[in-house]
């Protein structure tokens, strides 16, 4: 089965596996220099609950003013879960957790440009040397597309066909896998989204207030004083009693050839 993700709700991966080699390769396990990012960073809000990916138990806490700042590591029957960037931790070491137990609040301590959660994993027989620390892509593990170690479903069990069912049990493993990443890419491209117009709601919003700015000036120079009220209101006011005042039928009013 899929681990869970390690918050709940949906936020947007801000950076995969395996990538910006340049930048990552000035941190190193055991002397090996890393090839690249090695874990997902999912761009979430300050405070926000950082929960574990399966059951298991806290084998380190710590910080790292140069590296995962504040951190969570669990143990859990397939390997290890890593959790970095945390404002603060809600367990301690020793403790049992659950899938889904609150281990800290997310922040952006440590080497971070903004904030976000750094998740990570670890599948038992991993080598620190590998130039990933030992860390592997958690994508697949997420969505289900591959087994954790220890949890392989026979092939024989994955070939049965049930009495009426044209399909073998497998098929429904790979489906529902599938159906779950499309789903969470239709979520990510919803968030993403959501986050441009949000963007643009607020660039319009300051070019309204450089419009009303602007207004403001327009009548005061107009009426000697700062409007105290909403400026378009105001020069609405003074059309209308320019309007009021201008005769029609004087020839002095007439537009010009």
């Amino acid at each position: 089965m899929p681990i869970r993700f390690p918050f709940n709700g949906t936020f947007r991966m801000s950076q995969g596996f395996g990538g910006n080699a340049a930048f990552y390769g000035q941190f190193s396990y055991d002397g090996v220099p890393l090839k690249g990012h090695n874990g997902l960073d999912f761009a979430i809000p300050n405070g926000t609950e950082i929960v574990a990916v399966d059951d298991g138990t806290v084998m380190e806490i710590g910080f790292e003013a140069n590296g995962f700042g504040h951190y969570v590591k669990l143990q859990h029957r397939w390997g290890e879960s890593l959790y970095a960037h945390l404002e603060s931790k809600k367990v301690k070491e020793t403790d049992a957790v659950k899938a889904g137990d609150v281990v800290g609040l997310s922040d952006n301590t440590g080497a971070s440009t903004g904030p976000h959660l750094h998740f990570g994993i670890r599948l038992n027989g991993y080598s620190r040397k590998d130039g990933w620390g030992g860390f592997s892509n958690p994508e697949p593990y997420l969505s289900g597309k591959e087994q954790l170690p220890g949890e392989q479903a026979s092939s024989d069990c994955l070939a049965v066909v049930v009495a009426g069912d044209p399909q073998p049990l497998g098929w429904y493993r790979s489906a529902w896998a599938d159906e779950k990443q499309q789903r969470e890419q239709w979520m990510r491209r919803a968030t993403s989204l959501q986050q441009q117009f949000d963007v643009e709601r607020a660039d319009l919003r300051e070019q309204a207030d450089l419009w009303r700015d602007q207004v403001a000036l327009l009548v005061k120079e107009y009426t000697g004083s700062q409007p105290t009220t909403d400026p378009i209101v105001v020069l609405r006011a003074l059309i209308k009693d320019l309007k009021a005042k201008i005769d029609p039928t004087d020839p002095k009013n007439w537009e010009r050839p």
